[in-house]
């Protein structure tokens, strides 16, 4: 009898010690995730004010800051929609084309609009071989995710969705790191918005809506020098200053309005379109030749002799002229546009393109 009391307290003694064992290991991976995911954060933190630092465009802050993200903190797909009371738009997204689309719709999944309401982030996962079944999900075989909705000054503006493929994915993002990344990323994005709206008021012409000359002479340089060739259209609009003084300036802004729309509506999604003049447009499309963009140029001058404005039934229209040229990243813009310009001012032919 004794012996087995031994035994059994041996025993007990044995199995407390692995207790402890065990509790002093899982506590030293905590401490490690712990202080790893701090080190982690930090790291995030840094980067994203150096990125605020930058002199680059709104979208390419949040492509820079969605990497960051990613790789650094380890995260399967990324992504960040702003909110403007109205609608959501994806700033930035690591998830496949064809399903971006639809992540506003998250936002409105049972799983997660009652967190927005309460400002409060939501993880969920699921057991092995399950998916989460919010909007895409499935296709997606996302299995973990994180909802985090984004305040600045008590106003919603958005929201990070952080997802995985993986089962109980994301355990280490405790609460006050998660809260330190939502103050974080509404610092930035506020930031990033607000100089967002000084770059297009500088930036864009008010008639049209298309770029002005201080970003044909500064961001346009950015842009065209990642490419060997690029393409720059020189479109005329030779009545235009006749039909202000002729009818009136409301009808030659309206005129003015119909061949912005339709260049901008015929011509690639990456064109630069800017008003270089009055009367001139300059359309930069990168990575691009004369020869390969000349029939789109075609169908835009189709478009454009289609275009009139009645005055007291009188047919109001504008002749235009087109000059393409190939430029290498290495050309001096300003002299480009200053040939081309030169070039169309002796000009007689209307209605017509040429490759120069």
């Amino acid at each position: 009898m004794d012996i087995f009391l031994y035994c059994l307290i041996f025993l007990l003694i044995i199995l407390l010690i692995l207790i402890l064992a065990m509790s002093n290991y899982y506590k030293n991976v905590l401490n490690f995730y712990n202080s790893d995911m701090k080190h982690k954060i930090i790291e995030v933190t840094q980067n994203m004010f150096e990125i605020m630092g930058k002199d680059i465009p709104a979208d390419e802050r949040f492509e820079n800051l969605n990497n960051s993200l990613i790789n650094k903190l380890d995260i399967d797909y990324s992504s960040i929609l702003l909110y403007d009371g109205t609608t959501y738009e994806v700033k930035a997204s690591n998830v496949e084309d064809e399903y971006k689309g639809i992540l506003a719709d998250i936002a409105s999944d049972n799983n997660f609009k009652g967190n927005i309401s309460k400002n409060n982030s939501k993880y969920i996962t699921v057991p092995q071989n399950q998916t989460l079944l919010y909007k895409s999900a499935i296709e997606r075989n996302i299995r973990s995710a994180l909802f985090i909705p984004i305040y600045y000054n008590n106003k919603y503006i958005g929201f990070w969705l952080v997802e995985s493929k993986k089962v109980q994915a994301y355990e280490k993002f405790i609460d006050e790191y998660i809260e330190s990344m939502r103050k974080n990323l509404s610092i930035f994005i506020e930031d990033t918005e607000f100089h967002n709206t000084l770059e297009l008021a500088r930036n864009e012409d008010e008639q049209t809506t298309f770029y002005n000359n201080i970003y044909l002479y500064s961001n346009t340089r950015k842009i065209i020098s990642k490419y060997d060739n690029s393409v720059m259209v020189l479109i005329g609009l030779v009545g235009l200053p006749e039909v202000n003084e002729s009818y009136s300036r409301d009808t030659g802004n309206i005129l003015l309005a119909k061949f912005a729309n339709i260049t901008r509506e015929t011509l690639p999604k990456e064109s630069i379109c800017i008003r270089y003049s009055g009367k001139k447009f300059i359309v930069i499309l990168p990575n691009k030749t004369a020869q390969a963009v000349q029939p789109q140029i075609e169908k835009l001058l189709s478009k454009y002799k289609g275009i009139y404005e009645y005055v007291d039934d009188k047919q109001v229209n504008v002749d235009t002229q087109i000059l393409i040229h190939t430029f290498r990243k290495q050309s001096n813009i300003e002299k480009e546009v200053q040939k081309l310009d030169k070039y169309m001012d002796g000009m007689k032919a209307r209605n017509t393109i040429k490759i120069i």
